[in-house]
């Protein structure tokens, strides 16, 4: 019974856990999908642009 459950389960974790592909986790800025935390943390792309996106809202809401 034990083993069967353990089969089930591994089976419907194939079914709903699956690989994002690379276009889905491409950076929005860059497009780079082999980032690091570390580095996408203190990517200066990612961070100027959303520098860039928080100043153009502020315009919006004036």
């Amino acid at each position: 019974m034990k083993a069967e459950l353990q089969r089930l389960l591994k089976n419907l974790k194939k079914e709903i856990v699956q690989d994002i592909p690379d276009e889905l986790a491409a950076c929005e800025v860059c497009g780079a999908t082999d980032c690091n935390s570390d580095e996408w943390i203190h990517c200066e792309n990612r961070i100027a642009h959303a520098e860039c996106l928080k100043a153009l809202a502020k315009r919006k809401e004036t």
